[in-house]
Formats: structure tokens, sequence, C-alpha cells
């Protein structure tokens, strides 16, 4: 996904996106695959219903997130 498609996906969810914050890249690897991976942090007007919304503390020791995911995770 580029920048503006991200943008996009946001705003059609309803969280008015108004910049992107930065663009990471990981990788991960599984048994046979490697997986090259993007994330986007958007600064967005709207929190839209359709999502859970926590905090850092929170998706460190109340979430489960797959490992793909944690690495991400800004603690």
């Amino acid at each position: 996904m580029e920048a503006q498609e991200a943008l996009d996906q946001a705003a059609a969810w309803g969280a008015r996106p108004t910049g992107i914050e930065k663009l990471v890249h990981r990788t991960h690897i599984f048994t046979h695959v490697q997986w090259d991976m993007r994330c986007y942090y958007l600064t967005c007007a709207e929190r839209p219903d359709c999502f859970t919304w926590a905090d850092a503390e929170a998706l460190r020791d109340s979430y489960a997130l797959p490992t793909a995911f944690r690495m991400f995770r800004e603690d």
C-alpha cells in the first residue's frame, strides 16, 4: 500500500486523516515466506467506533498481537 492509499483507506473508515507522521518498514520471516511490511503512522481527526482504541500500555498488557505486528508497536 502506498501513502495515498493509506490516507484514502483511513478516510473510508471515517477517521478523517490529517497527515502521515512517519513510514516504517519491517521484514518478518515465516518458515518459507518473507513478508515485507510497511506501517504508516497517521494523524487523524476522528476515532471511528468500528475500531477498538487502546493506548500503548493496553497494547502491551491487555491485547494479543501477532509477532509480525508487535514490531510496529512503540513502547
